[in-house]
């Protein structure tokens, strides 16, 4: 009977745990991630690099309808209109709020706030700048003459593998593909947000046998270029942390609710520009 009574001491306390809800992280904690990660710099940077590419295109492109030159006109705008910083880091921060339980927050606070945790953020705070976007590009063109250790490479690729910062990329370009994609697409209505959907979705199959590779390669080199003042035993230790079971909340939750931001934003600039 007292191993019986003992037996059920232990399951009751296991159910009261499993019950017990798990808190997620508190707003302070998550803005000081949301700054202290870069992911305040990466969304700044997201309507000016759309506007840039976009303008550059349309600059190149030359023989332009009277509809396509209004467009142009218009497009600025609903660029920034749609990718409202303050819009998409609402959308990020209340998913990391609802996504990041405070037990894995204080981990990963520590992470950004050490040494190597801040020089990571600013390295990649910089390859998301347009310079940096601009030295990138120099690197991945010039990076078959570049002397990269193949431990260097295994490391980077590791470090892709656990963030699965390719697949990430490739559903942020194909997003954002397929909003500036409309500007030129003579649909003429709006469009409401299931056939919005229905369009990515067959845009997306369309071009995502087309994407991957591509992505995967200039992933990679743009990762040499990022931590290339990394020493190899920073970058393993950036790896550690990310394998980590806090690390992997961190990584697989804010890419999750920084696509879900960029696909708000991507959505409604689609919508809007649906109808010029």
């Amino acid at each position: 009977m007292k191993n019986f009574r003992s037996a059920l001491s232990v399951v009751v306390m296991i159910l009261v745990c499993s019950a017990s809800p798990v808190h997620g992280a508190d707003r302070q904690s998550v803005e000081e991630l949301y700054i202290k990660s870069g992911l305040a710099r990466q969304l700044e940077s997201v309507g000016p690099a759309l506007w840039a590419g976009y303008s550059e295109y349309f600059r190149s492109s030359g023989g332009h309808s009277g509809r396509e030159k209004k467009v142009y006109r218009e497009v600025e705008r609903l660029l920034a209109e749609s990718f409202d910083v303050r819009r998409m880091r609402e959308t990020l921060v209340a998913g990391l709020m609802l996504d990041i339980p405070d037990r894995d927050m204080e981990r990963i606070l520590a992470w950004l706030n050490s040494p190597v945790g801040r020089k990571i953020t600013a390295l990649e705070e910089h390859a998301s700048s347009g310079e940096g976007m601009r030295q990138a590009l120099e690197y991945i063109r010039s990076i078959e003459r570049k002397s990269v250790p193949d431990s260097r490479r295994r490391l980077v690729e590791r470090l892709d593998r656990a963030m699965d910062i390719t697949a990430t990329t490739v559903d942020v370009t194909l997003a954002m593909q397929f909003a500036l994609a409309l500007t030129m697409d003579g649909v003429g209505r709006n469009m409401s947000e299931d056939q919005v959907a229905e369009r990515f979705e067959n845009f997306r199959q369309n071009r995502n046998g087309q994407v991957p590779v591509t992505t995967r390669r200039q992933v990679l080199g743009t990762l040499l270029y990022t931590y290339q003042s990394l020493s190899d035993e920073e970058l393993a230790g950036y790896l550690d942390f990310i394998g980590s079971e806090s690390g992997q909340v961190y990584s697989r939750v804010t890419s999750k609710h920084l696509l879900q931001a960029l696909n708000n934003a991507s959505f409604e600039f689609a919508r809007r520009v649906s109808v010029l």
